[in-house]
């Protein structure tokens, strides 16, 4: 009893590790509530999801004072109930890509004239995984005399300031006749980056036996940029077209660019099997006079919208996002916005994503009076009765016209 006390110890002490750095893409509180940022979305909450949608929308000025989003999930655990038999079957589908844990938080203001717009955003970014083996431990608890090992166990990340302009434009009437649509937009975010990126990976493993822990060598060795500051740019491109007064479609790029240090301090962390922790054997750690460079996640977006009527909009996405550790997603939207009450739209929509391991239900709603805007929303809902692997939230205040 003693020896699985320790081991949940050590393996929760790796979790926290991680789960403090991890993060994900941002997102508007419009996208949240609808499951993804689609690239049909316009005006200001286009920003996340298709550049070129922003100068699309019905307002010209728009000045958003507080945008904030959070989120965090893992592609396992669930709050339900697990027997042996779905533990089995949530790892074996899991495969090599063990245990997933993801946190966001976004925050900044934004400020759209015309088809030019400025935003400052604090943001983090990142994936962490944990081995498929201590996956296994987290789940199913450990067996004696069996090693588990920590490679495959890494997280890369940021955590940084995003200042940067939005250009929409619409397309000249010849090349709308050209491709037969009743409009165009093109446009373009461009991202200075400035922060603070970190590696990590686990290395050696653990092995358990009655009443002692043999570590076989395990550690996790950090890599981070303390004394030169990362920098960096990235661009996002997207296209937007309404094909007739009931279709639209679109397409984006996001997130082609890095952040890069010059030098990084590189420290290694061992289990302390006193302490029951990890602690860092050296203080001050080593500083190598190399670069350490992340990319942002890369997103791939398309998709289309339907007028269904005048108060009824229908919108699907495909959304793949390819992360600088190697991991990617394929994830699939639908959803829908009532507008009956103008005032109060109403939102929700269902989305499948492969990394998440997961189907989430989405829900908000907005307070649009006069130029005063205000949108909320909430995902995953089935994590209000059973088997949310996450949860998504957000929310916008500002004012169009």
């Amino acid at each position: 009893m003693l020896n699985k006390k320790r081991a949940l110890i050590l393996v929760l002490s790796v979790a926290l590790v991680f789960s403090l750095g991890v993060t994900a893409w941002a997102s508007s509180a419009r996208g949240i509530a609808l499951g993804d940022d689609f690239v049909t979305i316009t005006g200001p909450d286009a920003l996340y999801g298709n550049p070129a949608a922003v100068r699309a929308g019905e307002h010209s000025f728009a000045l958003e004072l507080v945008g904030v989003s959070a989120e965090f999930w893992n592609n396992l655990f669930k709050n339900d109930y697990l027997d042996e038999d779905e533990k089995d079957r949530l790892l074996d589908k899991a495969g090599d890509d063990g245990l997933l844990l993801g946190a966001s938080f976004k925050a900044g203001p934004k400020l759209f004239i015309g088809p030019v717009g400025l935003f400052v955003d604090a943001r983090q970014d990142g994936l962490a995984s944990l081995s498929p083996d201590i996956a296994e431990l987290l789940l199913k608890g450990n067996e004696f005399n069996r090693e588990y090992d920590f490679s495959g166990t890494e997280i890369s990340g940021g955590s940084y300031g995003d200042i940067g302009a939005n250009i929409s434009l619409q397309a000249p009437s010849s090349w709308r006749e050209v491709l037969a649509v009743d409009d165009l937009y093109l446009g373009m975010n461009y991202h200075y980056l400035v922060g603070v990126i970190s590696e990590i990976e686990g290395e050696g493993g653990i092995k358990f036996e009655p009443g002692n822990i043999d570590l076989d060598d395990g550690r996790l060795v950090v890599k981070y940029n303390e004394d030169d500051i990362a920098t960096g740019s990235a661009f996002d491109l997207g296209a937007y077209a309404d094909l007739n007064e009931r279709y639209s479609v679109g397409f984006s790029v996001m997130g082609l660019g890095s952040l890069t240090a010059d030098s990084y301090t590189k420290q290694e962390y061992k289990y302390d099997e006193d302490e029951e922790e990890f602690n860092d054997g050296d203080e001050d750690g080593e500083r190598i006079y190399e670069e350490l460079s992340w990319s942002l996640p890369t997103i791939v977006r398309l998709g289309g919208e339907m007028d269904f009527s005048e108060n009824v909009d229908f919108l699907g996405g495909y959304t793949y996002t390819s992360y600088h550790s190697g991991h990617s997603d394929h994830k699939l939207s639908l959803a829908t916005e009532f507008t009956r009450l103008s005032f109060l739209p109403l939102r929700t929509g269902i989305s499948y994503s492969t990394l998440q391991n997961n189907v989430a239900i989405s829900s908000g709603l907005g307070l649009h009076l006069g130029p005063f805007k205000l949108d909320a929303g909430i995902a995953d809902l089935t994590g209000l009765f059973y088997k949310s692997r996450g949860m998504r939230a957000g929310v916008g205040l500002g004012f169009e016209f």
